[in-house]
């Protein structure tokens, strides 16, 4: 490739979706319309596969991620956007793991907010309230009090 002329650049599946490198770097570039995929071949970008997980997947493959389908598309994931369900857990010796998968561990013989709603920005509806208490005798603990507290409306004054 001759950097003096302009509008050559060398894309590839990976570059598909970035400006041309600067400066330009000499060498094999594939003809107009293709880009180079992994293995140095020239395709149609239509063709390009798609990465996740450290696995890679040709055009047209499909996965599953939550409870959505993900298909490869030219390089890229195109996924449905259903609402997940989601779960949160306590486990073990003051083990957590929330809505978001993210996990935390509380250790403290204390009671916590595990889950509360905010309905409207206004003060939550329910709590549900989790209570880590010894349970061993090398001052371990474990949470095993749950106490729901629930507000319960009258209907009968909504208009």
């Amino acid at each position: 490739m001759d950097c003096s002329v302009v509008g050559l650049c060398r894309k590839t599946c990976r570059t598909l979706k970035t400006p041309c490198p600067t400066p330009c770097v000499p060498g094999c570039i594939c003809p107009n319309g293709l880009v180079e995929d992994n293995n140095g071949n020239c395709i149609a970008p239509v063709e390009c596969s798609c990465s996740f997980g450290g696995e890679t997947y040709h055009s047209g493959s499909t996965i599953r991620s939550d409870c959505n389908n993900c298909t490869c598309q030219g390089g890229s994931w195109q996924c449905t956007e259903n609402p997940c369900p989601k779960t949160c857990l306590v486990f073990g010796d003051g083990h957590y793991r929330t809505f978001d998968g993210k996990r935390y561990n509380y250790d403290g013989n204390c009671e916590y907010i595990f889950v509360e709603d905010e309905c409207n920005q206004k003060e939550g509806t329910f709590q549900i309230l989790i209570e880590s208490v010894p349970c061993c005798e090398n001052g371990v603990t474990c949470s095993r009090n749950i106490r729901i507290i629930i507000e319960v409306f009258n209907y009968e004054n909504i208009i």
